[in-house]
């Protein structure tokens, strides 16, 4: 009898998986497929930015902080060992070249259990001279499609990305030089 029911339950089984045709599952019909993901973006594109929160909650408009500028966003968590060995070049450039036009965004990415507070007092002990963000919705980390910390966006004033990568290169600061004459330049004022 024990056996009759052991059969009983697996041709139950079968017939139920049976019922629906190869290629299909028991999801609703009426949802819609999900859409591959959109490639990140790349040099020459125009940098997707959002409004996030900085380390105390107050909402950022990034687009805003940056329009017209030369920017280097830069992508990090305070248990990132890259991203914090990185924290006194950007330092330095933030202090060298934020009177001629050039923003510096960290962006704090909510991967390992980060927080806020986590990041601020990373950013007290590194003396961060910048401003700090909270990617507390991943925004950023979806839209740039990022699996690995420390990651850099330098951005021209018109907005477009004119370098992506992990590590800072060695050429920055010529980078950065060239976009601030730029920036001068659509401004119309004089160059240096």
């Amino acid at each position: 009898m024990p056996h009759k029911r052991a059969i009983g339950a697996i041709l139950l089984i079968f017939l139920a998986w049976s019922a629906f045709p190869a290629g299909t599952s028991a999801a609703d019909p009426a949802e819609p497929a999900q859409a591959p993901p959109a490639p990140p973006p790349a040099v020459g594109m125009t940098a997707p930015t959002f409004t996030v929160p900085d380390l105390y909650g107050n909402a950022v408009d990034v687009a805003g902080l940056i329009r017209g500028k030369p920017a280097l966003v830069s992508f990090w968590a305070s248990w990132c060992q890259g991203c914090i060995a990185e924290i006194p070049r950007l330092r330095a450039l933030s202090r060298e070249y934020r009177g001629l036009g050039l923003v510096i965004v960290g962006v704090g990415l909510k991967q390992g259990g980060e927080t806020p507070e986590k990041q601020r007092h990373e950013a007290a002990r590194e003396l961060v001279n910048y401003q700090l963000v909270f990617d507390a919705d991943k925004k950023y980390e979806t839209t740039y499609g990022l699996n690995a910390i420390p990651f850099n966006v330098l951005l021209g004033p018109d907005g477009k990305i004119s370098w992506i990568g992990r590590l800072l290169p060695d050429n920055l600061e010529d980078r950065i030089k060239a976009h601030i004459i730029e920036a001068r330049r659509m401004e119309g004022s004089p160059r240096e």
